[in-house]
């Protein structure tokens, strides 16, 4: 376009050039030979003819400078968008980057608390199978033989010492239970798993509280003379419960 607009500057400079040349040579050739009335209208024909093709050449030259001075705001406008476009596709990019990284944080998240709800259910249900063979334990030495032989077998005082031994037992895991009720605060579980955790321990405790009144009463009974407490008695027991 730059040169289209320079080759018609140079089109009208060389007519306007060859315009003045051919006034100046006809006027000298007048003045020198008298020319005829038909050379000067031929001579006048080919100036306006050559003036008219300048005017063209002038049009042409300010319409395409028009368009190209259109052109070049056109593409300035242009290029501003694109800038403009290009700095909002930054920011939308950035705003996705952004927006992936905290979705990937709370996925790791989730799968970290997953995790640690897996391994807080898992340790759930190790303590309370050590707590229920322990809570067994409580009562295997009083529940070992059947027919109260652990009784007739066995003097008062050993009685009341396993009784002792029992109860001992049974306040250590009773405070234990306590413990695992209390291990929710900082084990990583929702609702649903805290409450499974505080029922078990209720469960433990209450029947931990139950086999210490069992203790209890059967202390009362020998205490009481409920159940044979002198050597004399238990070897009777013991025959009778041979001859049976």
């Amino acid at each position: 376009m730059q040169w289209d607009m320079e080759e018609l500057r140079r089109k009208s400079m060389e007519m306007e050039w060859k315009l003045n040349s051919k006034e100046d040579e006809k006027l000298r050739t007048e003045l020198k030979k008298g020319s005829t009335n038909q050379e000067k209208d031929m001579a006048l024909q080919e100036l306006d003819a050559t003036r008219k093709q300048l005017e063209d050449l002038s049009k042409r030259y300010r319409d395409m400078e028009a368009k190209s001075k259109a052109d070049i705001k056109f593409l300035a406008k242009e290029f501003k968008t694109l800038k403009i476009s290009e700095t909002e596709l930054k920011q939308e990019l950035s705003k996705l980057a952004k927006e992936k990284s905290e979705i990937e944080k709370l996925l790791r998240e989730d799968r970290e608390m997953g995790e640690q709800k897996k391994n807080a259910r898992k340790k759930l249900l190790h303590d309370c199978r050590v707590l229920h063979n322990r809570l067994q334990e409580c009562s295997l030495n009083l529940s070992a033989e059947e027919d109260d032989d652990f009784v007739v077998n066995s003097s008062q005082d050993d009685v009341l010492n396993m009784l002792t031994t029992s109860e001992d037992q049974i306040g250590h895991l009773v405070a234990e239970v306590q413990l695992l009720a209390k291990d929710d605060k900082t084990a990583a579980s929702d609702g649903g798993d805290d409450d499974l955790r505080n029922m078990v321990a209720n469960i433990f405790a209450d029947n931990a509280k139950l086999r210490k009144q069992v203790n209890t009463l059967m202390r009362r009974a020998l205490q009481t003379g409920v159940v044979p407490r002198d050597n004399d008695e238990a070897s009777q027991r013991k025959t009778n419960h041979l001859e049976r």
